[in-house]
């Protein structure tokens, strides 16, 4: 699980040095946009460490969860490359789904990782992330202004990018 980890933390920080860089282009390209190519990025970063997972897991059960929740990171991507010209709406809802799908992987894996106390609290920690992203979405939605809307994302992906940075480097995980 530690190039999973590593795959992710990559892309993580990929996503949120292209978010942090692009800040002073928002009048130009728009905060949607650069909300929805980060998410492509982190999409893809994610897809292929859950891919590579796929492959690289003992446990089939884990395998297959690995899978589908895959499958759910390719819709996210298509939903961020299908709408790079909409407008807030989709960013928000593909953001949320993407959020939804990381505490469902991470939910999944804290279930079937019983017997491995570090890695169900690296899963933890991940849930704990990505619920408060995902509740931000859903409760603030429609109050929040698109900035600190694409604020809140790029803070996830800093914290998630350093959680999965130690997490991949520490020997144990």
């Amino acid at each position: 699980m530690r190039i999973v980890r590593a795959i992710q933390s990559a892309s993580a920080l990929a996503g949120a040095i292209f978010i942090t860089f692009n800040q002073p282009n928002r009048e130009i390209t728009g905060t949607d946009w650069i909300g929805l190519i980060s998410l492509i990025i982190v999409g893809f970063g994610w897809l292929a460490a859950n891919i590579v997972a796929f492959f690289t897991s003992n446990n089939k059960k884990q395998s297959w969860w690995l899978l589908v929740i895959a499958a759910g990171l390719a819709l996210v991507v298509l939903i961020a490359i299908q709408n790079l010209d909409a407008k807030y709406q989709a960013f928000e809802l593909a953001a949320h789904l993407f959020a939804t799908l990381v505490v469902c992987q991470s939910v999944a894996l804290l279930i079937i990782e019983r017997s491995n106390k570090a890695e169900r609290r690296e899963n933890l920690i991940a849930v704990i992330l990505a619920a408060a992203l995902s509740l931000v979405l859903m409760f603030g939605s429609g109050q929040i202004d698109e900035v600190s809307i694409l604020g809140f994302f790029n803070t996830f992906l800093i914290f998630s990018a350093v959680h999965l940075g130690i997490s991949a480097a520490t020997p144990k995980a």
